[in-house]
């Protein structure tokens, strides 16, 4: 028989989080420390449709429950081997995928001097306030990996499912370290007026061993608790451990939880720095740290972009042993609170996917420092009750999150788009008729957000945007072909934000290296064009011809249809290319011939012509105050060239002279074009 509201009062020592150092597998060769590899296993991912053979390579193959399917093995290497070289030997063979170490894990808390000081943080997160609106429901189960569950706890009674014991291979899930039983009493212990009450009232309890008596987890063991808890429909995974090695394997175990729809939570870890913890750190889960009684970061609380959220995890009471309960320090207790929290969400909203979930958990908590987003606190401290009186944003109008819907983005359109939750991703699309030169813009204004990019050809990657940090603005420049591309945008620490970023693209020549603003702001307007192969050749004279095509394409005159009559010139015929745009030019008095009766469509046009068509075309007028040296007023050209620098037009050469007989070149003329044109 249990004694309710025993507590005891002596240090509670229980194994301490252990710090796996981030070490190379140089550091770690032969003898591997015991403290980071589980027995000098490894573990296989086989290549699709392979079969790995153990006896290839001398090491011992572990019988384990394959939840992995036939895709994955497990396997000691002999203590007498070189463990580098074998693991180095093993990824190298055409039959494996990845092979990594079975790296450990371990609880996350910290003990503390036990003393009765009640369940203090359920008025922090404001639990009777949400308990009026939401207990839970009997439809939610919540995966507790950890050292297994006393399910004849009284506390515990009738909350507890079947579940199972991956460290030892049965279906006995009993506890043997007593983290996971406590662990589980934060989210769900009974409201029995007896001993403590959880968060979640309702909620089933599926006790998943992943970690020994000693609180030793390996990454295949969790690995199989991850697959089990989707096999038995979790809605929610607790994830009390920690280790600061990062697994791909592990990392695509949650990702596959993600995938099912399964909300994940960790502890970021109690070594009171900023370095990432795992399973904390990967995208998809919420990764927690805790505060204290007066709402601060705890002294030992990890910190850093690896947290998504705080809980209280200071003196949290919490079951012991049997029928003693104790205080406990740790965020080993303060994602257990969050966990619980996000049961009552699924409860109340059944219909929400695990990103809405996590947004509105993050959206509803208050942050001390009274930003968005911060290091310490990450969005803030979880409220229950905020959490269940938040509306979902809407995401209606977000932009696709794959790459066949890709939203197509246009030169010169600026798309406003916000990443809505922490794995928001937006694809665009963009069409490139010919070789050009192709820019993007990324424009943040949130100093939440790290906002990056990666710019994808049809057949896969071209480039990252990712120079800057938080609220920094990132720009790109790639010469492209003729071709469908496509921009991903995302946010580097799987944060989101309120306040919308912007993207926006350009198109232009890629010979063009200057003026490129008037150059791409005419070409998009239609008004000039390249050449064939995608080139504008800017420093290529203008022809006489070139010149009234660009001045008629921005008039908007359609010389396909122009019926003007044949002005007579001797070197143009109907036959002429440009035959139409001559004769239209004609017609409107924009040019006249030479003095020998002819046109010379392939002249090249000096700056003095250019100056007499432009005022012609465009009926300017005006008196410029000051003067050009090499225009006087007995010059030909003097009149037009001063109106043209009345207008804005030009204002000539550092020396201050015009250089009237001077061919003008195509980036030349068209900045006199692009200051007519932009006023």
């Amino acid at each position: 028989m249990y004694l309710r509201k025993f507590f005891i009062t002596m240090l509670v020592f229980l194994p301490m989080m252990l710090v796996i150092p981030s070490v190379s597998l140089a550091e770690i060769s032969g003898q591997p420390a015991s403290d980071l590899i589980n027995d000098r296993r490894v573990i296989i991912k086989h290549a699709d449709n392979q079969h790995f053979s153990a006896g290839e390579f001398n090491v011992q193959e572990i019988e384990s429950r394959q939840l992995l399917g036939d895709h994955y093995s497990l396997v000691r290497i002999p203590d007498a081997a070189d463990y580098s070289a074998v693991l180095t030997e093993i990824n190298q063979a055409p039959t494996v995928a990845m092979a990594e170490p079975d790296y450990t894990r371990q609880q996350t808390f910290v003990p503390s001097d036990a003393g009765y000081d009640e369940q203090w943080y359920l008025d922090q997160i404001q639990m009777a306030d949400a308990w009026d609106l939401e207990k839970g429901s009997s439809d939610v189960t919540i995966a507790v990996l950890d050292t297994g569950v006393d399910a004849q706890h009284p506390e515990l009674t009738g909350r507890v499912l079947s579940g199972y014991d991956f460290v030892n291979d049965d279906g006995d899930t009993t506890d043997d370290n007593g983290h996971g039983t406590s662990v589980a009493s934060v989210i769900a212990a009974n409201a029995d007026n007896q001993g403590m009450t959880g968060i979640d009232l309702k909620a089933n309890i599926l006790p998943v061993k992943v970690a020994s008596e000693a609180g030793e987890g390996s990454v295949y063991d969790i690995m199989e608790g991850i697959q089990y808890a989707i096999e038995h429909d979790a809605d929610v995974i607790n994830m009390s451990f920690v280790s600061y090695r990062s697994s791909k394997l592990e990392q695509q175990a949650v990702n596959e939880a993600y995938e099912a729809g399964i909300v994940q939570v960790a502890a970021a870890g109690n070594k009171g720095i900023a370095d990432k913890g795992y399973p904390a750190a990967y995208p998809p889960v919420i990764g927690v740290s805790a505060t204290n009684k007066e709402g601060g970061r705890a002294y030992f609380s990890n910190y850093g972009d690896a947290v998504d959220i705080t809980a209280p995890g200071e003196k949290i009471y919490s079951v012991y042993e049997n029928d003693q309960y104790a205080l406990y320090d740790g965020t080993s207790f303060a994602a257990p609170i969050v966990s619980g929290v996000a049961g009552l969400l699924r409860a109340s909203h059944p219909e929400w996917t695990n990103d809405q979930v996590k947004k509105v958990l993050e959206a509803s908590a208050v942050s001390p420092a009274k930003t968005e987003w911060n290091e310490h606190f990450g969005y803030g401290q979880v409220n229950a009750f905020q959490a269940l009186t938040t509306d979902l944003t809407d995401w209606d109008d977000d932009a696709p999150d794959t790459k066949a819907q890709a939203k197509e983005l246009k030169p010169g359109q600026i798309i406003k788009e916000t990443v809505h939750h922490s794995m928001d991703t937006d694809w665009y699309r963009v069409e490139v008729d010919t070789m050009r030169k192709l820019t993007v813009e990324l424009t943040n204004p949130s100093n939440t957000l790290d906002v990056t990019a990666e710019i994808l050809a049809a057949d896969g990657p071209m480039a990252t945007m990712d120079k800057q940090g938080t609220g920094g603005n990132e720009h790109r420049t790639l010469i492209v072909d003729a071709g469908t591309y496509y921009i991903n945008v995302n946010e580097k620490h799987d944060r989101w934000s309120d306040v919308p970023y912007e993207v926006s693209i350009s198109t232009g020549f890629p010979d063009v290296e200057r003026y490129t603003e008037e150059i791409n702001d005419l070409a998009q307007k239609g008004i000039i064009s390249g050449y064939p192969d995608g080139t504008f050749r800017p420093g290529q004279k203008v022809t006489r011809l070139q010149a009234i095509q660009m001045i008629l394409s921005e008039m908007d005159v359609d010389v396909a249809q122009t019926d003007a009559p044949n002005p007579g010139f001797t070197d143009v015929t109907t036959a002429t290319y440009g035959y139409s745009a001559i004769a239209k030019a004609a017609e409107l008095g924009l040019i006249d011939g030479k003095e020998d009766g002819s046109f010379d469509p392939s002249g090249n046009l000096t700056r003095g012509q250019m100056a007499a068509i432009l005022v012609s075309a465009y009926n300017l007028t005006g008196s410029y105050d000051g003067r050009f040296s090499d225009v006087p007023n007995h010059h030909w050209a003097h009149d037009q060239v001063d109106i043209l620098a009345a207008n804005g037009m030009t204002t000539g050469y550092p020396d201050q002279t015009y250089r009237p007989s001077q061919p003008i070149s195509r980036e030349h003329f068209s900045v006199f074009l692009y200051n007519y044109v932009n006023g």
